[in-house]
This record gives structure tokens, C-alpha cells and sequence, in this order.
């Protein structure tokens, strides 16, 4: 039904504390009962360095009509950020502090609840674990699964979003190219002319998504479409001289959106990294 890897050492005996929850729908809780803990079912983790953070992948099983919806993971990590797919990296969803569990934890090891939904049909999600080194013991990880929707998750922004805000006209053209994409589930679509693509790739207002915490990921992406560098009558010539592949376009909007993803990864270790380190100072002068 589903299944937990991770990137570091011992993450093969992850499935002795891994428990599986089919839901009723998505707002159904997991739950977590620490009587229910068995010692020889708690893993450690162990990683080479400091510079290769931790990351766990729960992935529902492949070709299954569930997907994931729902995990509390109780382990030495004091929070987690939540990414969509699989080890590899994919979109960043959010960060999830963790709660402490005094009732078993101690002086020498602290252990945290750290709970959270996925949202949308997602067959795979990565956690990547902060508040720790090279090692990391596991006590628990509950996994929640319901059904897939009707329709599916791929769609990436939801464009009912964008109909109550002001486009350009090149921000109305790419809006346009992703709802044919919707509507028409042929073999081909008209192709994006190759300087859309670069410019969308090279425009400086999606280098800056990353880091646009004031934003959302909907107003990011319409001021990038709205300053990108192309002609509406490039588009509307160009576009009717190429044909390609709809999985060859979304294959190009995935470089951007990967390139994306390693940027607010970046900006996300560096909070990390300096919120520990305000911690450790903390601690320090109690001390």
C-alpha cells in the first residue's frame, strides 16, 4: 500500500516502524498513541556529514487509485520541510515544527511529533529532516492514505486563480497555451516558441520566486509572465510553425520549476542552519 525509503543509512528498516491508515477523506486524522511503540521497532539513521541533510520518501504503491494525504513522524528532527515527489526532489509544499513529546523523551535524547497534511493527490512526498546532525533515531511514522479524485492531480497551479487578476497580453497568451493543454488531450499541442521557454527560464523575476516569501506561488508566477521578453506576435507566428508533444512542453515548464525548487531548498537550509544556531545560543546562555 505504501512504502518509506531514505537517503540515509538504516533507512531499509524504516518499514518496522512504518503503519498505514486508509482514511474516510482528507481532513481525517491519523493519530499517534506512544503505548503502542515497540523498542525494537525504533530506527536510527545515520548520515555521512552535515552537508547531506536527511531526507525520508513516502510513497504510495505505483499504479494504486490511493495516494498519500497524511503522516505524523515522532523522531529527534524538530521540524520538517515537506516537498512534493519522490527522493530526487520536487515542488516545496511547507515546513512543519515539530511538537515535543515529554513523555518520552529525556535528558540525553528529545523526540518530536512532527505532523502534517500533503494536500492534492499525491502519490509520493520527500521530508526533509532539520534540528539534527548525522544521526536521527525514528519511533514512529504513521502514514494516512484515501482515494485518488476524480480527476487527478496533475495540474501544477490551479488557473481559476488567476482570472480575477490583471495579465498582459503575453501573460494571457501563456494562460491560454496551459488551458488548451487542459481542454484538448490529443497527442499534440502548438509549441511555445523556443524564446518563450528561454525567456521564461532566464527572466529575473523567476530567479527571485524562490526567495519571494511574501508572495504566493500564483502572484510569483503572473508578475514572472508579466515581465518576460517576448512579443505577442513571435508567439502567434512562431507557435503555428512547431509542434510538439504535450509531455515534451511540460518537460520544459519542469526545468523551470526544478530550478525553482533548488533555490528555495537553498534559502530553506540557510533559515535552517541559523535558526539552530540561535537555538544553540540560547541554550548556551541558560546554561
Amino acid at each position: 500500500m505504501a512504502s518509506v525509503s531514505s537517503s540515509w543509512s538504516g533507512g531499509e528498516d524504516l518499514a518496522k516502524c512504518l503503519r498505514i491508515t486508509c482514511l474516510d477523506n482528507k481532513e481525517s486524522a491519523v493519530g499517534f498513541d506512544p503505548e503502542t511503540v515497540e523498542l525494537e521497532d525504533c530506527v536510527q539513521l545515520v548520515g555521512d556529514n552535515e552537508d547531506n541533510p536527511c531526507r525520508m520518501s513516502i510513497s504510495a504503491k505505483i499504479g494504486s487509485s490511493q495516494c498519500v494525504a497524511r503522516f505524523v513522524l515522532v523522531s529527534e528532527a524538530k521540524r520538517a520541510e515537506v516537498f512534493r515527489g519522490g527522493m530526487d526532489g520536487g515542488e516545496y509544499l511547507t515546513t512543519i515544527n515539530g511538537r515535543l513529546m515529554e513523555s518520552v523523551s529525556d535528558e540525553e535524547m528529545k523526540m518530536y511529533l512532527v505532523e502534517g497534511d500533503v494536500g492534492g493527490d499525491v502519490d509520493a512526498c520527500t521530508l526533509r529532516l532539520a534540528g539534527i546532525t548525522t544521526s536521527c533515531w525514528i519511533m514512529a511514522l504513521r502514514v494516512g492514505l484515501v482515494q485518488k479524485t476524480k480527476n487527478g492531480s496533475g495540474d501544477r497551479f490551479n488557473l481559476k486563480q488567476l482570472e480575477d487578476m490583471e495579465l498582459s497580453d503575453r501573460a494571457k497568451d501563456f494562460k491560454k497555451l496551459f488551458e488548451s493543454m487542459q481542454q484538448r488531450p490529443a497527442a499534440t499541442i502548438a509549441a511555445p516558441p523556443p524564446n518563450l521557454a528561454s525567456a521564461l527560464l532566464s527572466n529575473p523575476a523567476l530567479s527571485a520566486f524562490g526567495n519571494a516569501s511574501s508572495q504566493s506561488p500564483i502572484a510569483a508566477l503572473t508578475s514572472a509572465l508579466n515581465q518576460a521578453n517576448v512579443s505577442q506576435e513571435k508567439i502567434t507566428s512562431e507557435s503555428k510553425s512547431a509542434a510538439v508533444t504535450e509531455d515534451q512542453v511540460r518537460r520544459m515548464i519542469s526545468e523551470a520549476e526544478a530550478r525553482l525548487s533548488k533555490q528555495i531548498e537553498d534559502a530553506r537550509k540557510e533559515q535552517a542552519e541559523k535558526l539552530d544556531k540561535m537555538l544553540a545560543l540560547l541554550v548556551a546562555k541558560a546554561k
